[in-house]
């Protein structure tokens, strides 16, 4: 076989190797609705199942700690309770921060890659910065006259709820960040087999309503890099006698 030959094999060999296929796993359709010691789900394409519990976690120290009630309803999400009485949960449906923190557990048969959590049921709040981005002229009628005056426009900025998120076995704190609809990590996406997402503050509540993954991206191994690299080099030299 000639030398290109080989080199074009080993290059097609390289991309499918590390080629993964994305995937969607839906909290929204559970088989079992209500409270719920845990469940498992399968992803839209029956390729990825994920076992999902939930926790009290300590967000400070960010140490994950017993097991609580899992909450499971259709067309909302996953949600877990930590206080429960005879009558049955008596905490927050919804994953939260008050009194205990709530953590919600995902465990994957394999490692994957957690690109885009969808969250619903959280709170949002519109605020007044200090920055004077304008002014605006008002006017109003005031003892039978029209009295107008101008009055500085603040800029505004919207806060949402906050998660925390870990991976790994033991669970990791990774980051922080915003509860705004679905949220795409980007850069910041994390693989592993097991990953947590938590309430760190006594005002922060959601629910889980989805989760889509990368899966299949297995690394080439070192020996194929470095037999791809000697006979591109080959190649290559053998370009140069023809010349």
């Amino acid at each position: 076989m000639k030398i290109m030959t080989i080199a074009a094999v080993l290059t097609a060999l390289s991309v499918s190797a590390v080629s993964a296929a994305t995937t969607k796993i839906d909290f929204t359709d559970p088989a079992t609705k209500g409270w719920t010691w845990g469940a498992d789900f399968l992803s839209e394409d029956e390729q990825v199942s994920a076992d999902v519990t939930a926790h009290r976690y300590d967000s400070d120290t960010k140490t994950v700690g017993s097991r609580i009630w899992l909450g499971q309803w259709k067309g909302y999400g996953l949600g877990a309770c930590s206080s429960a009485g005879r009558h049955g949960c008596t905490d927050d449906h919804r994953a939260d921060g008050y009194i205990y923190n709530d953590l919600i557990k995902l465990s994957f048969g394999e490692d994957v890659t957690l690109r885009e959590i969808e969250f619903g049921s959280f709170s949002s709040k519109t605020i007044r910065t200090g920055e004077v981005i304008g002014t605006e002229r008002v006017c109003r009628w005031r003892w039978g006259r029209l009295r107008c005056s101008t009055r500085s426009v603040y800029g505004t900025e919207t806060l949402y709820d906050d998660f925390d998120l870990f991976a790994g076995e033991p669970l990791e704190f990774l980051f922080v960040s915003d509860v705004a609809g679905s949220v795409d990590l980007g850069a910041d996406a994390a693989r592993a087999s097991v990953f947590g997402i938590g309430a760190p503050q006594w005002d922060d509540s959601f629910k889980i309503r989805s989760v889509t993954v990368e899966y299949g991206s297995v690394p080439l191994p070192a020996t194929g890099l470095m037999l791809l690299a000697a006979v591109g080099g080959l190649a290559a030299r053998k370009t140069r006698r023809k010349a």
